[in-house]
């Protein structure tokens, strides 16, 4: 994965936001709710027993409080109220909805009353206003996404009723300076304090045992973070783009770390764990059977014939590596291995090797040749995507399959052969190859998915066997 600050909207979040999170709850508006439902003269819609807001239909609406007796605010009741600036929560209200607040842009002021126990998914999501929140002691439960992209969101203080902080809980809060973490909390979720670029330090308390896929990922201001013994697990990712990061300590707690935790960050790591070894300058498992971090940063490197994985991003983001030698030992490679080595100039995949992971060279911008043995079965999605130095390949026989994207933007790119055991191409496989001008579908591919070709301008013709 990338580090890309890209711009968040309401259309994209919807879009992108895992609708496994959402169960049947109380939350949700029923057809019993709506009937006898009695609308405010704000435009706001009650149920007819006055116990829940079921949503606000006056979207110019600026300032509003809610009426007593209210107990639930209901799944997306102000949901893109984007001129509500400042809104009373009543003592009788327990529950805020999933997306209850959801882009309320100008939303400044809020305040949560102590009779509230459980703030839904995406509560305030994209509430870019809000500069300060006061999180109640009744609080027990966050949702997912609760605070994301809350981008004025300066601190927050997380009460000791709180045991976990979700899956992307304050992502994207750009401004956070400062977090509280309580001893009550027992795990930091995936991406919980991703992208918050100004977050200077982070207190995790002795409670926590695990640390989430990149759940600090992009805190390019955080120059120091103690790793308490508590801790047993730390995700793939969790500190990448930390890049005023001075040091890190692996307590002897940590029995597993998923994949490299350091990418494009320049700490020096310091290792008290059995389970893990440093060699050379570099990460890996207690047996060197895992290469989870090549943190030396050299311009060439050899992979000890000990290892037999490579962990997901282990080189990822390493502009300096120019070449690299991949052992016959290695027989598998995690996603996005080599992602944005901009410097690396060829790769000779080793004959061990039976499939090329996701995004294995994405954004490796200076890579002109690759050897592809005939071992390999499928290419990866954006394997080799964004390789726009890229001027030949030749994919062997052996594989069937090749993935979304994986060729995309090889500007280069001048030629291809699609060898006649490839089953399937999928959706924009060679997209944006501006250079290719022609290819030959060999009568063994049984289906090509949406946008193979897409802005192949030179292309001139695209001969498919029958």
């Amino acid at each position: 994965m990338k580090i890309t600050n890209h711009t968040a909207t309401a259309d994209n979040v919807e879009k992108n936001f895992n609708m496994s999170y959402k169960q049947p709850s109380a939350t949700m508006v029923t057809e019993d709710d709506e009937k006898g439902a009695w609308m405010d003269e704000d435009g706001v819609k009650y149920s007819k027993d006055g116990k829940k807001l079921l949503t606000c239909t006056n979207k110019g609406l600026t300032d509003y409080p809610i009426r007593q007796g209210t107990e639930v605010i209901c799944d997306e009741a102000f949901v893109e109220c984007e001129s509500l600036q400042s809104v009373v929560i009543p003592s009788s209200v327990t529950t805020l909805g999933d997306s209850a607040f959801f882009w309320c842009g100008a939303l400044r002021s809020v305040t949560i009353p102590d009779s509230v126990t459980n703030i839904g998914d995406c509560a305030f999501l994209g509430c870019s206003s809000l500069q300060s929140i006061a999180i109640p002691d009744s609080v027990t439960s966050i949702g997912v996404l609760a605070f994301e992209y809350c981008s004025s969101l300066q601190s927050i203080i997380i009460p000791a009723s709180v045991t976990t902080l979700g899956d992307h809980t304050f992502e994207g809060c750009s401004s956070l300076q400062s977090v509280i973490i309580p001893n009550s909390v027992t795990s930091i979720g995936e991406r919980a304090f991703f992208h918050c670029s100004a977050l200077q330090t982070a207190n995790i308390p002795e409670s926590v045992t695990s640390i989430g896929d990149h759940a600090f990922r992009g805190c390019s201001s955080m120059h120091s973070v103690a790793i308490p013994d508590s801790v047993t697990s730390i995700g793939y990712g969790a500190f990448g783009g930390c890049s005023s990061l001075k040091s890190f300590t692996i307590p002897s707690s940590v029995t597993s770390i998923s994949g490299n935790p350091f990418m494009d960050c320049p700490a020096k790591v310091v290792n008290c764990s059995k389970h893990f070894t440093m060699f050379e300058g570099n990460l890996y498992t207690s047996d060197k059977s895992t290469l989870i971090s090549y943190l030396s940063k050299g311009d060439s490197f050899t992979i000890p014939d000990t290892v037999t994985s490579i962990a997901e991003e282990a080189f990822s983001n390493c502009s300096s590596l120019k070449s690299v030698i991949i052992p016959n030992s290695v027989t598998s490679m995690g996603y996005g291995a080599f992602e944005v080595c901009t410097s690396l100039q060829s790769i000779v995949i080793p004959d061990s090797l039976t499939c090329i992971a996701n995004s294995a060279f994405d954004g490796c911008t200076s890579l002109k040749s690759v050897t592809i043995p005939n071992t390999v079965t499928s290419i990866g999605a954006h394997a080799f995507n964004e390789c726009s130095s890229l001027l030949s390949v030749i994919i062997p026989d052996s594989v069937t399959t090749i993935g979304q994207c994986a060729f995309c933007e090889c500007s280069s790119l001048h030629t291809i052969t699609v060898p006649d055991s490839v089953t399937s191409i999928d959706k924009c496989a060679f997209s944006e190859c501006s250079s290719l001008q022609s290819i030959v579908i060999p009568d063994s591919v049984s289906s090509i998915d949406d946008d193979v070709f897409l802005w192949c301008d030179a292309l001139q013709s695209i001969f498919i066997a029958q």
